[in-house]
Order: structure tokens, then sequence, then C-alpha cells
């Protein structure tokens, strides 16, 4: 009746699970600070922006916040970080495709890239 709860992973290689949220504030708090209090600390304009590291990568965050909590990032959240330390992703926002610069003209019927 209910089989999907008897079925099995079938990931092979589990991945290496991090801390849980309620584990990096209980320990920012162990050590007198709060995820709003070291945002405005760091000089953020509001009192959520480092608790966006807990739930989306952020490189610069993770740091601030394993650093109060005296560890490597890479200890916290093991699956954002590579065996080597460094983050498992690109660095910055992905690119704007210069597809949407290309125009057909009229007169020609060619593509032309560029402005209007």
């Amino acid at each position: 009746m209910f089989s999907y709860m008897n079925k099995r992973s079938t990931n092979t290689h589990p991945r290496p699970q991090g801390w849980h949220p309620a584990d990096i504030v209980a320990g920012l708090r162990k050590r007198g600070w709060s995820l709003s209090r070291l945002s405005i600390h760091h000089g953020y304009k509001t009192r959520q922006a480092l608790s966006n590291a807990l739930r989306h990568p952020w490189p610069k965050g993770e740091r601030l916040i394993a650093e109060v909590l005296g560890v490597h990032p890479q200890e916290v959240w093991p699956d954002r970080y590579g065996a080597d330390g460094l983050p498992n992703r690109p660095h910055g926002r992905p690119r704007k495709s210069s597809v949407r610069n290309i125009r057909i003209c009229p007169l020609c019927n060619t593509e032309t890239v560029g402005q209007k």
C-alpha cells in the first residue's frame, strides 16, 4: 500500500551532511553572537543578511559565520566545499547571455549584434 516508504535510496555516494542551522545559531549564541548582530557588526544594512548563508551558498557569509565558530567553512558546510577547501561553485553572478543582443536587420535580413 505505501510502497514509497520502503524504497531504499539508489544514491551510492551520499552527500556529506553539514551542521544543522539550529546548531550554527546555537554555536553563535554560545560565543555571544547572533546572526542579526553579526550582520550589523559587519556593515550589512539588514539584520537578515547573514541568515541567507544558512539557506543558500554564499562564501563570504559562510566565512564570517565560521570565523566566529572557530572552524573552517568546509567543516560547517561540507557539501558546499571541495576537498581542497575551496567553494565548489562558480564565483559571482551568472553573466547575461549575449544572445539577447542579436537582432535581424529589416533591410538585409542578416543578424546584427549590439545596440539598435
